[in-house]
């Protein structure tokens, strides 16, 4: 075992600003293997002192925190090069990812459900806010302070688990806060700690009534037109709709509760996290006595029926994955290769689209002189010699029986008959005149270009290849080269042998950033007509709907060049050319979209 690595990355199932989140497994002795999730820095944060000794500054304090409603963090260590939190994995999504399903299936998520998952959180902040050391008997000191729907997970059991301690206050933390520093996300915020005061656990209790808020509601509570709007609202703690006229199924005893937790003055809330759990347990005995923990997993489990079979798949995929030994191959294994920041594949399409002719440019494969030997059926490999010219491919017409059994013997006596490099040209042929293959590909991230064989699709712009919508590819029997870019990231290359009649899936691409991404808002100055959005030949897509000013936020490079085709709604196109050069989501470049004027402009660091 010295010489595998203890955590195995597998499918990335989260990305936030500075770290992104793994499903990993821990490898050890006699096979032994258990799930987990891996929070990993994000390469271009590796160097950072500050950052990498808040990631630790996590660590230590939620390694501390054992308790069923926080997610378990069970070590520090460095992952593929990158520090890495280690933590329990929670077989479920997190409270925003379920909003965003409920919604989508025109549900409302019910009263009893909405209080139970409030009432778990609560359990366990309250007990992170009394933790006390276990040495010295003193206090914590712990405030989470970024209480959002993000951040509260729900397992497909019916289990409440909080996570992401990243900015949390606590007395034993390494890294101090600078004075006048706000940190957390505006819109659950409370007042005193949007206003850079101090905060103790009634700005947690806070920061859960107004998740509450918005599942009873399905609305946004504190959300403003912008980041300044936003923190005006918090600031007066401004609630411009009655919770009782948007649902009313609330009745005055949970409203009370609400605005309970909700008081602009922390004298006015509740004293502490198991005060508030206590009250919400007691209204649910009164109000919905047969409410169990199962109903919660089993509406779950009904609402995101399409994830849990994903994620039952890949936690399968993830067990039974062969781990890479000396000596001992794996039915996928990747090959990082550099490729030029330039690089544009020519015009030609996959057969059964539209045709454009050939070219011989050398740069339409980056890393095409790499040395490959020829793979075996059904993997994809690494290269040993040099790559021959693809033979293309092409969608053969169905065969009559009879002639496909002709032409099969024939083969085989011209293959007997002249052997050698005959054999190999007809036993090719023989290949590509069998049954197309189907290749299913799922990346991260979604957008890329892909080539087969040195044919780009998609005439070379970028494809949706996602968990809900994968590309799709019919491919001849054979062998083939497969190569997945975008912008930014470490390309990734494939050799495949597919065999007659195969359904290959590949969904644990998973490509590495290699540049700065920097951070961008794209707003609405005006909001009468919605605009359709594209980057770069669908580098980015997005569409922002009439009557909506919120913004979308595309991993752009840092400083370069973009240009961004506009489409309003109901009005012919313009074009905005931009670059985004702040690195930092606290101060974003912002893209200001006008469409009565056709312009854009931009604006911050």
């Amino acid at each position: 075992m010295s010489d595998q690595p203890r955590y195995i990355l597998s499918k990335k199932i989260a990305r936030g600003g500075m770290a992104e989140i793994f499903l990993g497994k821990q490898i050890g002795e006699d096979g032994f293997q258990r799930l987990c999730a891996i929070k990993r820095i994000l390469p271009h944060y590796t160097n950072d002192q500050e950052f990498i000794q808040m990631f630790r500054d996590e660590a230590h304090i939620c390694k501390r925190l054992q308790h069923a409603n926080i997610v378990r963090v069970e070590g520090f260590e460095e992952v593929e090069g990158s520090y890495a939190i280690i933590m329990e994995y929670v077989d479920g999504a997190d409270l925003r990812t379920l909003l965003h399903a409920v919604e989508q299936a025109k549900r409302r998520l019910p009263i009893p459900m909405a209080c139970f998952v409030i009432a778990e959180a609560a359990r366990g902040l309250h007990y992170a806010h009394t933790k006390v050391d276990e040495i010295t008997q003193q206090a914590l000191g712990i405030v989470h302070r970024d209480i959002s729907p993000q951040n509260i997970l729900v397992s497909f059991e019916g289990e409440i688990k909080v996570t992401d301690f990243g900015i949390a206050d606590a007395e034993s933390k390494l890294t101090e806060t600078r004075p006048g520093i706000v940190k957390g996300k505006y819109s659950y915020m409370s007042p005193e700690q949007i206003s850079a005061k101090p905060v103790d656990c009634r700005t947690d209790v806070f920061a859960l009534s107004i998740v509450l808020w918005e599942m009873l509601s399905m609305r946004r509570l504190f959300q403003g037109e912008n980041e300044v709007d936003t923190i005006q609202r918090v600031k007066n703690c401004r609630i411009d709709v009655d919770i009782r006229s948007v649902n009313t199924d609330v009745d005055e005893e949970l409203d009370v509760i609400l605005k309970k937790g909700l008081a602009r003055d922390p004298k006015k809330r509740y004293r502490t996290a198991a005060d508030f759990e206590k009250d919400l347990r007691r209204y649910m005995s009164r109000r919905h006595p047969d409410f169990t923990p199962d109903d919660l997993g089993k509406f779950l489990k009904e609402t995101m029926e399409s994830r849990r079979t994903e994620s039952a798949a890949e936690i399968k995929r993830t067990l039974t994955e062969t781990n890479l030994r000396p000596g001992k191959k794996s039915k996928s294994s990747p090959l990082q290769i550099p490729a030029a920041e330039t690089f544009e594949p020519p015009p030609i399409s996959l057969a059964g689209q539209r045709t454009h002719t050939p070219t011989n440019n050398p740069r339409a494969m980056p890393g095409s002189g790499l040395l490959a030997p020829a793979p075996r059926p059904g993997q994809f490999k690494q290269t040993g010699q040099r790559l021959k010219t693809p033979v293309p491919v092409k969608l053969q017409r169905a065969q009559q029986p009879g002639n496909q059994v002709a032409k099969t013997l024939m083969i085989f006596i011209l293959i007997a008959i002249v052997g050698g490099f005959g054999g190999k040209v007809a036993m090719n042929f023989l290949a590509q005149s069998g049954k197309p293959a189907q290749l299913t590909l799922r990346t991260q991230p979604s957008r890329v270009r892909v080539m087969v064989d040195n044919k780009p699709v998609n005439r070379g712009r970028y494809v949706h290849a996602s968990s809900k919508n994968p590309l799709r590819l019919t491919l001849s029997p054979g062998d083939h080269v497969l190569l997945i870019t975008r912008q930014g990231y470490s390309p990734v290359r494939y050799e495949l042998t597919l065999e007659d009649g195969a359904k290959e899936v590949k969904d644990d691409i998973v490509l590495k950033e290699k540049t700065p991404l920097a951070a961008l808002k794209v707003r609405l100055r005006t909001t009468e007509k919605g605009v359709r959005l594209d980057i770069d030949d669908g580098y980015f897509v997005a569409k922002i709907g009439a009557g909506q000013s919120a913004a979308v936020a595309p991993d752009v490079l840092q400083n370069r060049a973009y240009k961004m085709q506009v489409v309003p709604d109901d009005d012919k196109e313009f074009i905005c050319h931009f670059a985004a050069k702040s690195l930092s989501w606290r101060t974003p470049t912002e893209l200001i979209i006008d469409t009565k004027a056709r312009k854009c402009s931009v604006t911050g660091s």
